[in-house]
């Protein structure tokens, strides 16, 4: 009889310890998005390198801006995948979209062929300020792809407003600024 009643104790806590367990987190991820106009590209072959983000940004959890001093680390929001290869594999997605006829690919893609252009990013900043607005500070080098001669260089800073203060929202507003970087990448390549 005491070996039931403990095994009905050791029960009831394991169902109580699950029922206080913290829900699971919600992932978010960011997305290309659709181009208005693009000007075709035929011929071209780009191989992106792995887009550069800072450290503080590099982590599963959502990081804010919560003062001008202060970073949010979300404990309940998480990205779908490392916030580096993410960017880097929308960044491709959204040169694709604009660059029709181009191919544009990874430089580690596995499909990966012999490129004219090679793509750097820096990304320095990107993440929604105090105000809700979504920064995104980036620099961008375009170079021969065999030589590794310097075609062309630039920077950004693009700042797209959260119209929806959520989470999804600034997934929304963070892919917006994404595919605008893309857009003036895009020009660049075009060189």
């Amino acid at each position: 009889m005491i070996t039931a009643a403990r095994a009905l104790c050791l029960s009831l806590l394991l169902s109580l310890g699950a029922c206080g367990s913290d829900p699971p987190p919600d992932v978010f991820t960011l997305v290309p998005l659709p181009v208005a106009q693009a000007s075709p590209a035929p011929g071209l072959i780009v191989a992106v390198q792995d887009v550069d983000i800072p450290r503080y940004l590099d982590r599963p959890q959502i990081v804010r801006y919560g003062s001008t001093y202060q970073l949010e680390v979300s404990d309940v929001a998480r990205w779908g995948e490392p916030f580096g290869a993410m960017v880097t594999r929308v960044l491709v997605a959204d040169l694709s979209r604009n660059l029709p006829g181009a191919q544009v690919f990874q430089e580690t893609d596995a499909t990966a062929v012999p490129a004219q252009r090679s793509l750097e990013v820096t990304v320095n900043a990107f993440e929604a300020d105090p105000e809700n607005v979504i920064l995104l500070s980036a620099r961008w080098v375009v170079r021969q792809a065999n030589t590794r001669d310097l075609i062309f260089s630039d920077a950004a800073e693009i700042r797209v407003p959260n119209q929806n203060p959520t989470l999804s929202g600034m997934a929304n507003a963070m892919s917006q600024a994404l595919g605008q970087l893309s857009q003036e990448i895009a020009l660049s390549l075009r060189l």
